[in-house]
């Protein structure tokens, strides 16, 4: 069964700037819905990615 998730962490841009990331995100559990926001991260142009804080939200 598929949850949604909340996630937040940080990573860096194109110009060397430490960014805040935020996704909202559905997935099987937390390590898939980690795993995920890294993807989109890296897919946003963002480099070093790091995820800080999953929460599953009620949908």
């Amino acid at each position: 069964m598929r949850k949604t998730f909340q996630t937040s962490g940080f990573a860096v841009n194109k110009r060397g700037n430490t960014v805040g990331i935020h996704y909202t995100l559905t997935a099987r559990c937390r390590d898939s819905a980690r795993a995920e926001a890294i993807r989109q991260a890296i897919e946003n142009g963002y480099q070093h990615a790091r995820i800080t804080l999953i929460r599953e939200i009620r949908a």
